[in-house]
């Protein structure tokens, strides 16, 4: 009897390619579940500064196109994230003051300055801020400074503002000379060629005002602008007898702006004439 061969090989069952695949993609799955990936690195956040000049551009455009409380919002939100910028405490006191705040619009006007002094735009708005809380002195100096800088683009602003406070202060001949520096420089300037006709009224000369006035209005500045104008001259066609005229152009203040102060003030001037 043949006995068997015990060293014989009992063969292997074959697994389809299909389960070794299944097998493989469940360690993967089973793998994957147990690493976590790499976590990718967050982005660095932007400086505080340059955050704060995001918010602050977007504080002037809002101011600059009427929407002051919006812009006075953003500006502050700037400050809170770099209050050592000229042009955010400069926009901050030009948003104050918008919006009747004048203390805290002279503060951050101050500040503004005291950060860069060689800032020239925040050096002409505080002096221009000056004028309203009527430090007429500071305000020359302030304006000076600019007259007197050689780089100073658009001295004519400056001039003016000197002009005014001059004016303010009686010094009426430096007023004078004052504006009629600034109109050198730009002619159509119409801030100088409007104080030159408040000026002239001042010193009876009536026609001349009259005419310095009725330059303001052909420029077309702007409703409140043109009411202003229209309100001076209407005063000083009284002070020549002719309440025709004066009647004419109250009216056209009042079109021009009937809801502002130089309408208001027309309003009523126009129901004393009647």
């Amino acid at each position: 009897m043949r006995l068997q061969n015990r060293s014989a090989r009992v063969p292997r069952r074959r697994v389809p390619r299909a389960a070794r695949a299944v097998a493989l993609v469940g360690l993967l799955a089973l793998g994957s579940a147990c690493v976590s990936p790499p976590r990718e690195s967050e982005p660095p956040q932007a400086p505080p500064a340059e955050r704060a000049a995001a918010r602050r551009n977007l504080g002037i455009d809002h101011i600059v196109n009427g929407r002051i409380a919006w812009g006075l919002r953003e500006l502050q939100h700037a400050e809170s994230l770099y209050a050592e910028d000229a042009l955010t405490q400069l926009w901050l006191g030009q948003a104050f003051r918008l919006r009747g705040r004048p203390d805290e619009a002279l503060a951050h006007a101050r500040r503004a300055v005291e950060i860069d002094p060689t800032h020239q735009e925040a050096r002409l708005n505080l002096s221009t801020i000056l004028t309203d809380h009527q430090l007429y002195a500071e305000a020359i100096e302030h304006a000076q400074v600019l007259v007197d800088d050689p780089t100073f683009a658009t001295p004519w602003r400056a001039l003016t503002n000197r002009g005014w406070a001059q004016l303010k202060l009686g010094y009426l001949a430096d007023a004078r000379a004052s504006f009629d520096e600034a109109l050198e420089y730009a002619p159509k300037y119409w801030p100088a060629l409007l104080d030159l006709g408040i000026l002239s009224s001042i010193e009876r000369d009536y026609v001349g005002a009259i005419r310095h006035l009725a330059d303001v209005v052909a420029l077309e500045p702007g409703p409140g602008a043109e009411a202003e104008a229209n309100y001076r001259m209407a005063e000083a066609y009284v002070s020549i007898g002719r309440r025709d005229r004066a009647i004419q152009h109250l009216t056209l203040a009042i079109d021009r702006e009937p809801n502002g102060r130089w309408g208001r003030q027309s309003r009523a001037y126009l129901q004393r004439l009647q």
